[in-house]
């Protein structure tokens, strides 16, 4: 028995070893296939994190406009109001392409917007199809306190990206 132990004990230590050696190997290996994998991933287009108080949006247009909505809106309700709500939407589409969001319609720019953490952006697309409805739906109206509503939307957009 004595003789079988002296001859396996260094059997063992030569395969404990080779078995840590192999294992370090495959250890590096699959760190260095992972960095290659991320080297190798594309970019779907990813959004960039806007700086919403960059020198970008403070442009006066916006604020004049925004304010030149506000008037408009009550000046000769029910239509001024709808009038209103459909310009502070473009507004918001030209504040959308201004930031670099890219896409045909509105909502498209509204879906790219969506990974930016804005607080707003529920809101934003409430508003933005209360605003379709308005344009797309025959005899859709709105009160007066929910055409407020709905600018309300609109402005709470405006000022978290620094426009007013």
């Amino acid at each position: 028995m004595s003789i079988l132990m002296s001859i396996l004990k260094p059997l063992f230590f030569v395969s404990a070893v080779i078995f840590i050696v192999v294992d370090i190997v495959l250890v590096v290996g699959i760190i260095l296939t992972v960095q290659k994998i991320k080297s190798l991933k594309p970019d779907f287009g990813s959004v960039p994190k806007a700086d919403f108080k960059t020198p970008l949006l403070k442009d006066e247009k916006f604020k004049k406009r925004w304010e030149a909505v506000l008037i408009k809106a009550y000046s000769a309700p029910p239509n001024s109001y709808v009038l209103a709500i459909i310009e502070a939407d473009k507004i918001m589409d030209d504040i959308l392409e201004r930031l670099g969001l890219k896409g045909v319609h509105t909502a498209d720019r509204l879906e790219a917007l969506a990974s930016w953490d804005l607080k707003s952006i529920d809101e934003l697309w409430r508003v933005h199809r209360i605003r379709n409805e308005l344009v797309h739906t025959p005899g859709f109206n709105l009160s007066l306190d929910e055409a407020r509503e709905v600018l309300g939307g609109y402005e709470k957009f405006f000022k978290e990206v620094g426009v007013i």
